[in-house]
């Protein structure tokens, strides 16, 4: 678990926030022809409280991998929340469900 500093609530004072190690979703190409992205997006219940990164870039070819990695940041204590993946691409969407705990 990592802290971040800053003001998440815009209230002009500093917060701390736990931060999740990261999760990685390995995205493989298991067809016979490039795939292209067209958006790697957070959306659903809460999905301001989780972040990405990844190295897909614009497209993947057939038989290669790229990472997704999925941080959560909770802003509340004792509150479950979920949120969802969203990876578009030129053969269709994929969603991956996301829950988050802070205990």
């Amino acid at each position: 678990m990592a802290l971040a500093v800053a003001d998440f609530n815009g209230d002009g004072k500093l917060d701390v926030a736990a931060t999740s190690a990261p999760q990685t979703v390995t995205v493989t190409n298991t067809g016979t022809a490039a795939v292209t992205f067209t958006s790697v997006m957070l959306g659903g219940g809460k999905p301001r409280d989780f972040g990405l990164a990844n190295d897909c870039g614009d497209s993947l070819l057939p038989a290669a991998t790229c990472a997704i990695q999925v941080t959560y940041t909770p802003d509340r204590k004792n509150e479950t929340v979920s949120a969802t993946l969203t990876l578009t691409d030129s053969e269709g969407k994929q969603e991956i469900a996301l829950a988050g705990t802070d205990e």
